[in-house]
């Protein structure tokens, strides 16, 4: 063999010598594995554990008798139609009916009558605050008295104030 042709190559003849290595890149694991632990107590301290629904503590009322459930509650209707010197509020039906005009500049006094005159009514039908009213306007009826009564039944608690449409 002529040695003059392998000398130099290495074993295999690749050009390196015999004992030298290319170095491979290795990426460094300590480090990472830090990363990745502070990441995991990360999530794990801003994670929210919540009680599953179906395991919230809950207490359901017993039947009883003597009060009777109540169903789907019809709405109090309050109508609004417009007449020569203002406004006409009528609601419910009886003897704790609700008639009144509002004139065209509607003062504090007429207000607090239809307030006073409205909670009559809800206690004679023995009505809750919580109870649905329907705010039913006629054609010609002005925004003014519309947002008055609006705002006589907001100020009584009432907060169920629907308006309907026609389709």
């Amino acid at each position: 063999m002529n040695t003059e042709r392998t000398k130099g190559r290495g074993r295999f003849g690749q050009g390196r010598l015999s004992g030298s290595r290319r170095p491979t890149f290795m990426p460094r694991m300590a480090p990472m594995i830090d990363v990745i632990f502070l990441l995991l107590i990360f999530f794990v301290l801003t994670a929210r554990f919540r009680t599953p629904e179906q395991f919230l503590p809950f207490k359901l009322s017993q039947a009883d008798a003597t009060t009777p459930s109540r169903g789907l509650i019809e709405p109090l209707v309050v109508r609004l139609s417009p007449v020569a010197e203002g406004c006409r509020v009528t609601a419910g039906s009886g003897p704790q009916e609700v008639d009144l005009t509002l004139d065209a500049v509607a003062g504090p006094e007429q207000l607090a009558d239809l307030a006073l005159r409205i909670g009559t009514l809800l206690e004679s039908q023995k009505r809750t605050l919580a109870d649905p009213i329907s705010l039913e306007c006629d054609d010609g009826v002005t925004w003014d008295h519309l947002v008055k009564v609006y705002n006589v039944l907001y100020a009584m608690g009432i907060h169920d104030i629907t308006f309907p449409m026609e389709l």
